[in-house]
């Protein structure tokens, strides 16, 4: 069923809250309401923010030191274009197990708390998640008229520890029409009770979970109260801490009843009425179980002493109204408090539970904000009658060897730690650490303390100087058994760069734990001088080299000639060497001189299209350039006809050219004639194409009418006569086939076919 509209502020959660915690922490972390969770590891309850969605019916289960494990509650699936809730199984790093998807029984987020997780009793990393159907299943659009309490078992032993539903066992089908709540109560034997109610009649189920396994066949403890279909299926459950009284919230005949319960047969009986004009819920018994809490929809919260019992009329009579406002589901926090939060939208709490009336002191815990509330989930109960025994051992190992630690046989079920499983670990390091070990219903915890052996103990500093490299690797002085750096790696030998100018090495030499430190420096020393390999010099010029280094150094210089000083003033061809000292690195560099003609070629004279550029391009090794119009780039582009030319220095050299860039228009490069007369008048006496654009191709052919050619050129220059072997040809229509390209940039080959007449 929906539930009040309920409210916390996440930034206020983190105060801390007074008080001892439950000596185990399965319960420590809760999972609830939009992306909520309280963390209650630090004593009082911390915010911490999850993916889950879990208006109503949340699970979390912690491991015994209060480590997540992970948690049953809804993701918001978008499908269709609807949103809706899905509800599934999370691990301990948020993320959906891989089988976890769809956990049935919550219908329409409406599961109110039919919802727990109860560890399996053999001591296996396995747990119950059980799940109750709603009142969504029995009324309503798209109700079927039954509903079923279900359980998946989800198994932490696989992926690595992270867990996953076991396929075969996802959703199976206990029992049909089932209320909105359940509850976990433990039981002799190393077992425990899942009780639940029957939404059509007043009935209690006790499913006994032992370390055989679920009994599906529940003690069955029935009353009379002429209920119909399914009048008792919002109706509510409230377990005593000490695991002998039931409080019920009859909705059907609005009461609030208590039922005392045996935990060895499972049985309910000696049905009183405590309260016979309920109309709320949610009901919770203080951590003591001296007082119950009942919230009164749309009313009060209310207090009952129950240290009056037997007199239940005493009780009745004893009623308080701690709150005169609506208050929703309740659970008791780890820290002994009671928690809940009003329909207004904020948390509160009852920092004194057990205290009557209004020294219960119940307050604001956290303002309102946009996070929906309902429940905070169902507590996780472990198997009853657990012993647990401790014990410490104390060892101690030459620093930085491995020892191994062997926990005791026999068990069937070990957890060190780290995490780990398995009957042994390994240590690399001295330091503290225990294994749990189960045995049906006794947890054994073994804690173990190695402690460093020390022997003798030497230490050396050693010097070292790199010359011009980056990276120097250092071996540890040989034959030792055990090597630790300063950056805690165990190599024999270690690679120092420049930024490493110190570092350590500890070293174990035998089993009497002798030790010895090597402190080392390292020194990098790297210069380099701006000195070129080569140098031009020009007739009657000189080249001055400089080799000076720019930093606070000393060096030393030392020239081919015997000369000093970072300075060298070269007349003449040849190579010249100088000699830098940085001690105790030394760096020797030579420069080549040779004698050097400057030359320059701007290419032939070129021509272009109107309308195109020209880039007249230089070589790149130049130290300057200067053209006509002044630019100092290696190039220049061309868009007019004129005479250009380039000037170059290099060093003390320089050299120009002179190149001429004529434009013309090439829509008008070739005209072809349509007839012509070689009759030696001195007109027209020849065919050939009239050319107004030099080319860099040509190719002309002329064939007669019946496809035999008579004149073929690649001459742009050459013409034809009319003749043919030596014979005038005759008069009449001629064909040609022209493929020319012409010389400008960008000029592909041009085709030309058409007919010439000859006359005469």
């Amino acid at each position: 069923m929906k539930k009040a509209y309920c409210f916390i502020l996440l930034s206020l959660l983190c105060l801390l809250a007074p008080g001892s915690s439950f000596a185990q922490g399965e319960n420590n972390i809760w999972v609830f309401g939009d992306s909520l969770g309280l963390d209650f590891n630090g004593g009082g309850p911390a915010a911490m923010r999850t993916p889950s969605l879990s208006s109503e019916c949340p699970a979390t289960v912690c491991d015994a030191d209060g480590r997540l494990l992970f948690y049953y509650g809804g993701r918001d699936i978008t499908e269709g274009g609807m949103r809706r809730q899905r509800y599934s199984v999370s691990d301990k790093t948020h993320t959906v197990m891989p089988n976890g998807m769809d956990i049935l029984g919550n219908k329409n987020t409406s599961g109110m708390m039919g919802s727990c997780i109860v560890p399996f009793p053999d001591g296996s990393n396995r747990y119950y998640l059980f799940t109750a159907g709603t009142m969504e299943d029995y009324t309503g659009p798209g109700s079927t008229g039954v509903s079923y309490l279900r359980y998946s078992v989800v198994d932490l032993s696989l992926r690595a520890g992270l867990g996953d539903v076991d396929p075969l066992y996802k959703n199976v089908v206990i029992d049909s029409f089932p209320g909105e709540t359940m509850v976990v109560a433990q039981g002799n034997d190393c077992s425990v009770w899942l009780i639940t109610n029957n939404s059509d009649v007043l009935q209690f189920n006790a499913y006994k979970i032992s370390p055989a396994g679920l009994d599906h066949s529940p003690v069955v403890s029935s009353f009379a109260s002429g209920s119909a279909l399914p009048g008792f299926v919002r109706s509510y459950l409230a377990l005593s801490p000490n695991g002998k009284l039931l409080a019920f919230a009859n909705t059907v005949q609005r009461k609030i009843e208590l039922y005392d319960f045996d935990k060895n047969t499972g049985r309910f009986s000696n049905q009183r009425t405590v309260e016979d004009a309920y109309t709320g819920y949610a009901l919770q018994f203080s951590p003591a179980g001296t007082k119950l809490y009942a919230c009164y929809i749309g009313t009060a919260l209310a207090q009952y002493d129950l240290t009056l019992l037997p007199s239940v009329p005493a009780v009745g009579a004893s009623k308080y109204i701690v709150y005169g406002s609506a208050t929703g589901l309740m659970r008791t926090g780890p820290d002994q408090k009671l928690y809940t939060f009003l329909s207004a939208g904020s948390l509160w709490r009852v920092n004194e539970p057990e205290a009557a009336g209004a020294a219960c002191d119940f307050t604001d815990y956290a303002p309102a904000t946009s996070r929906y509330i309902s429940g905070f989930g169902a507590r996780v109960v472990l198997p009853g009658t657990l012993a647990t025994s401790y014990s410490r051992r104390d060892t101690a190992a030459c620093p930085g060897t491995e020892i191994t630690i062997n926990a005791p046989p026999g068990y069937n079920g070990y957890t060190w730690a780290d995490g780990t499983t398995g009957s042994r670990i390994t240590l690399s390091a001295p330091g503290r650490t225990w294994v749990r070990m189960r045995k049906n219903c006794t947890v054994h915890i073994d804690t173990i303390v190695v402690a460093e052996k020390w022997g003798k103990m030497t230490q050396y500093t050693t010097d070292s100087t790199f010359c011009f490299v980056t990276e120097a690797r250092i071996s540890a002085p040989a034959a030792y058994r055990y090597y630790l750096w300063n950056d805690h790696t165990t190599d024999t030998t270690k690679v120092f760069t420049p930024g490493d100018s110190l570092k350590w090495v500890r070293t174990v030499l035998n089993e009497a734990c002798d030790l010895r430190t090597d402190t080392i420096k390292a020194h990098f020393i790297n210069f380099q001088t701006a000195l070129p390999s080569g140098e031009a010099l020009c007739p009657g010029g000189v080249v001055v080299l400089n080799a000076s280094i720019e930093d606070d150094a000393h060096y030393e210089y030392r020239w081919q000639d015997g000369s000093s000083g970072p300075v060298f003033t070269a007349k003449d061809t040849g190579d010249y060497t100088v000699t830098i000292v940085k001690q105790p690195c030394t760096l020797r560099h030579t420069v080549q001189i040779h004698q050097t003609e400057l030359a320059l070629n701007l290419g032939k004279d070129q021509w272009a299209c109107a309308g195109s550029t020209v880039k007249l391009q230089a070589a790149h090794d130049y130290d300057r350039y200067r053209w006509q119009d002044g630019s100092t780039q290696a190039s220049i582009e061309l868009r007019q006809s004129g005479m250009y030319w380039l000037q170059v220095d290099k060093g003390a050299c320089s050299v120009s050219d002179t190149v001429q860039v004529t434009f013309s228009d090439c829509r008008h490069c070739i005209v072809i004639p349509n007839a012509f007369t070689p009759n030696s008048d001195g007109r027209n006496d020849v065919f050939r194409p009239l050319l107004q654009c030099p080319t860099q191709r040509f190719d002309l052919k002329i064939f007669n009418r019946y496809g035999e050619q008579v004149f073929h050129t690649t001459e742009p220059t050459h013409f034809w006569n009319g003749d043919f072997n030596g014979r005038e040809e005759g008069l009449g229509v001629y064909f040609y086939l022209l493929k020319v390209c012409f010389d400008y940039p960008g000029a592909t080959d041009e085709m030309y076919k058409g007919n010439v007449s000859l006359l005469r």
